[in-house]
């Protein structure tokens, strides 16, 4: 008994943090701006950020990856210098790549490619990464230590921020004083954090960084591949009609994938439960049937609550966005189930594939969905691209379903080394914006 009391605690814990990254973006903070701002303005600032969240926390998650499967190596001081090292690795790389974006961009406006409205935006949010990567890794010590509680309130901490600052952006400068908002409020939030967490005086260790590489790069390009998908559609979806249908697109997903989050932080604790496996033939039958039976009964939930709220939430969240938007749900609810199904199968892939084969999967789903923007957005718009949305998640639950069913079927890891496997912090998430 104190164990479920334990793990549901955990459970608690964990979907607050998780609604602080999705639900206060979603439900909040972006129709406030969206109502400050006006729906064009809005669909251009939504195009801004699905460039920047092509790359996201996705550096930092790799390295995150990279400490969950490791700090057990170490003891004391070690796991302290462990988690310097991949901080100082995500702060050399963050440094060259926001140099190389900023001074890209500069040649792209010099040559009048790009409106003063999104090269602000895109200037601010790209220096943004530099605070949310880190302020990841300095918390990702606490996910370890299973200090659920303590780790999501410095998430919500950061998230009433974002709201706090990104709200004053929109009423003083409109999109751009949104982004410089958001940024003014990560940055803020690491300050703080890194000061109480990080312990001064530890070098960076050259050995320990070899450990984190060997999970890094496979673990930040399956991130960037998996959640790029939405991302491009919209930057797409913008190259072939305008800044309102980006807006529309964006207002329906956005509440579409509130309805996926909960299960996505089931997903996560479900990955806490079977760490104990070695191997698929490990897990009893009457486990999976149980699964299954999860996995049917969350997707009907949450289709038939996706039915009930979505419309209303709509008309309450995005009243100037009209019928077009609210019409994209008959087609979106179909990422539901898929999403579903993709959420119980993510950690137990993770758990028992080899590290490679994740980023390979990702790979698979983001061409499907990237032949299915071309073929269908140029001739039906928004329409084709909520529909390359659905059939895209689709797909990947097909996907990841077919392969766990070969390595239960085979009942041995795909990886001699799984077991260690911890979920990416990025996929675990959901698409955060």
């Amino acid at each position: 008994m104190k164990n479920i009391i334990r793990h549901l605690t955990y459970l608690f814990w964990n979907f607050l943090q998780q609604f602080s990254v999705t639900g206060i973006p979603r439900l909040v903070l972006f129709p406030i701006v969206a109502y400050i701002v006006g729906k064009d303005d809005f669909g251009l600032f939504a195009t801004a950020i699905s460039f920047i969240l092509i790359v996201g926390v996705h550096p930092a998650d790799g390295l995150a990856m990279g400490l969950l499967r490791n700090l057990s190596h170490y003891q004391n001081n070690e796991q302290e210098r462990l988690v310097v090292t991949a901080i100082r690795m995500s702060h050399k790389f963050l440094i060259y790549f926001i140099i190389v974006g900023l001074i890209l961009l500069a040649g792209i406006v010099s040559f009048g490619r790009v409106d003063i409205k999104t090269y602000l935006c895109l200037t601010f949010m790209l220096i943004s990464l530099y605070a949310e990567n880190q302020m990841m890794l300095i918390l990702t010590p606490l996910r370890y230590k299973r200090m659920f509680k303590e780790y999501a309130l410095c998430y919500i901490g950061d998230a009433l921020l974002v709201l706090a600052f990104g709200i004053a952006g929109a009423y003083i400068g409109g999109i751009g004083g949104t982004a410089l908002g958001l940024m003014t409020a990560h940055w803020t939030a690491c300050w703080i954090l890194k000061r109480r967490y990080c312990q001064p005086g530890l070098e960076y260790n050259s050995e320990q960084a070899k450990v984190l590489r060997s999970v890094w790069l496979h673990i930040t390009v399956a991130g960037m591949l998996v959640l790029s998908g939405p991302h491009l559609n919209r930057i797409v979806l913008r190259v072939y009609t305008d800044n309102e249908s980006v807006a529309d697109l964006f207002a329906a997903t956005g509440i579409a994938y509130v309805f996926v989050a909960p299960v996505s932080n089931f997903s996560a604790f479900l990955l806490s439960m079977i760490s104990r496996y070695k191997t698929t033939g490990d897990i009893a039958g009457s486990v999976l049937k149980k699964m299954v039976g999860l996995m049917a009964f969350g997707a009907i939930l949450e289709m038939t609550l996706f039915y009930s709220i979505a419309p209303i939430a709509m008309k309450i969240l995005f009243p100037k966005f009209g019928d077009r938007a609210e019409g994209l749900f008959n087609i979106l609810v179909w990422m539901i189930p898929a999403g579903v199904i993709s959420a119980f199968m993510r950690p137990l892939l993770t758990k028992f594939a080899a590290v490679a084969w994740i980023p390979r999967i990702n790979f698979f789903v983001l061409a499907v969905m990237l032949i299915l923007m071309f073929s269908l957005i140029p001739r039906w718009g928004i329409v084709g691209a909520a529909w390359s949305i659905s059939m895209g998640s689709i797909f990947d639950a097909i996907l990841r379903l077919s392969i766990f069913a070969v390595i239960y079927t085979r009942s041995i890891p795909l990886d001699k080394t799984a077991g260690s496997g911890r979920l990416s912090e990025s996929v675990s998430q959901g698409d955060i914006l």
